[in-house]
């Protein structure tokens, strides 16, 4: 799993974060709030979706018998996926 990766997915939650809390309904301290609870959960998500991604990894690497950079594009994907359900 490269930075580029991880970065990118950190940019994600914060988009997500900020498209959970409609700010024109709630005072900006109360926004605030529910953004940084958001991040907060998934930040307690995090290491459970890197494990997931690096035995995912292992298991590729394992089958093939070499290291292969398939697991980039996975992670693309993954983005992917991620992003169409925010």
């Amino acid at each position: 799993m490269t930075e580029s990766f991880k970065q990118q997915l950190r940019e994600l939650i914060d988009q997500a974060a900020e498209r959970s809390v409609d700010r024109n309904m709630l005072e900006l301290r109360d926004a605030d709030a529910r953004v940084r609870q958001f991040k907060q959960g998934c930040e307690f998500l995090m290491p459970v979706l890197m494990k997931a991604i690096t035995q995912r990894n292992g298991q590729i690497y394992a089958k093939a018998g070499e290291h292969i950079p398939i697991s980039v594009k996975l992670d693309k994907d993954l983005l992917n996926i991620l992003k169409e359900k925010i």
